[in-house]
């Protein structure tokens, strides 16, 4: 059984032909009922769900985890609870989004 792909095939189909094998001894979602962590509607919702994965899925996710990062370093150090953050108006707005996400409040 293989755990990870050949890094030294470079042709895109080969590399999917490669994923699709990893799943071949998998049940057939689509055409079985089966009491799973798969949600499968039908090839339309698959098509809208691989579109809207690929309107993001170059964005970096982890920008917010520098300012987790930074709160929990704080309360580890200090034991601070209600962190703030100094940001300059010029900030990109992942740092307030993170901030928002983790309770960081910015001056």
């Amino acid at each position: 059984m293989r755990k990870s792909l050949n890094p030294n095939r470079g042709d895109p189909r080969a590399i999917l032909q490669e994923l699709k094998s990893f799943g071949a001894e998998d049940p057939d979602y689509r055409r079985s009922r089966l009491w799973s962590l798969v949600y499968y509607l039908d090839e339309s919702l698959e098509r809208f769900l691989a579109q809207a994965y690929q309107t993001y899925a170059s964005a970096n996710g982890l920008n917010l985890l520098a300012v987790k990062t930074y709160r929990d370093r704080l309360h580890a150090l200090s034991g601070v609870d209600a962190p703030e953050m100094i940001l300059p108006t010029s900030a990109h707005v992942a740092w307030a989004k993170g901030a928002e996400y983790f309770g960081v409040r910015i001056v």
